[in-house]
């Protein structure tokens, strides 16, 4: 999952700031990615550059916890943090990124995924698109992550 453009809508009349200075999230994209945790059990990879930064995967389970507490949903879950995130060293292709994290498992079948990206590279870039393309649900990055999108993602995993 990424952040900007899925969770962060940026560009249009996207408010990326709380009265108190803070990243805000919008509720509608959080909501939408909760009811595809709701309904598959997935567990989250992040694949933003904010994976990179402490305070900004802070930043990121604060708006968790701000949406769970008034809604409810299993992103209240996400309390320490991520249990898995592509390598914090590695900035290529989004693609690439994905495909050598899953190749990391050895140990692991991962069963069922789904990218949640802005970044058309993901479907374009011909390295890995046959993988890529078909799991990939592309979000406007100035609308973010919509229930629409949610309901595509979902029937992805539960192929």
């Amino acid at each position: 999952m990424d952040i900007d453009g899925v969770l962060l809508p940026f560009g249009g009349d996207a408010s990326l700031s709380s009265a108190a200075g803070e990243t805000r999230f919008p509720d509608e994209c959080l909501s939408a990615l909760s009811s595809i945790l709701d309904a598959t059990g997935a567990v989250l990879v992040l694949s933003s550059t904010w994976r990179c930064s402490s305070s900004a995967v802070k930043d990121i389970l604060r708006n968790f916890q701000r949406y769970a507490a008034a809604h409810g949903g299993p992103l209240g879950d996400y309390v320490d943090g991520f249990d898995h995130t592509t390598c914090l060293a590695k900035h290529d292709v989004r693609q690439w990124e994905i495909i050598d994290w899953l190749r990391s498992f050895t140990d692991e079948v991962i069963e069922s995924w789904v990218a949640l990206d802005d970044d058309d590279s993901l479907v374009n870039d011909p390295k890995h698109r046959d993988e890529c393309a078909p799991r990939t649900v592309l979000t406007s990055s100035a609308i973010g992550l919509t229930a629409s999108d949610a309901e595509k993602a979902i029937r992805i995993l539960l192929v």
